[in-house]
């Protein structure tokens, strides 16, 4: 939360100066998941795969899908991804743009 938009009523609360650094002590998220569930506009995506494992696909982080990758399993290649699905079909495990299942 940014605290000149929502003020703290706590003042033993840590405050930092920018989104990156607040996120890093929010260690259950990603850093680009934290900043952007806190409205930042320069997310940062890891550009790798990573398995959606409610649609059981394989996501390219980009941003194009949604929210950044929710795990730290990167993948630099969509066959990497894959190996991790292994009982998915090869040809039906990479999400795809046209598939109309909300991420």
């Amino acid at each position: 939360m940014k605290d000149s938009e929502t003020p703290t009523t706590d003042l033993s609360v840590s405050l930092y100066d920018t989104i990156e650094d607040c996120c890093v002590d929010i260690h259950w998220l990603t850093e680009a998941e934290c900043a952007a569930a806190s409205g930042s506009t320069s997310v940062t995506y890891s550009l790798k795969y990573f398995v959606n494992w409610r649609l059981q696909k394989c996501v390219f982080d980009n941003g194009e899908y949604g929210s950044p990758a929710k795990n730290d399993d990167l993948f630099d290649s969509d066959d990497q991804c894959c190996a991790k699905i292994w009982w998915v079909d090869e040809d039906e495990c990479v999400y795809e743009a046209e598939e109309t299942v909300a991420l």
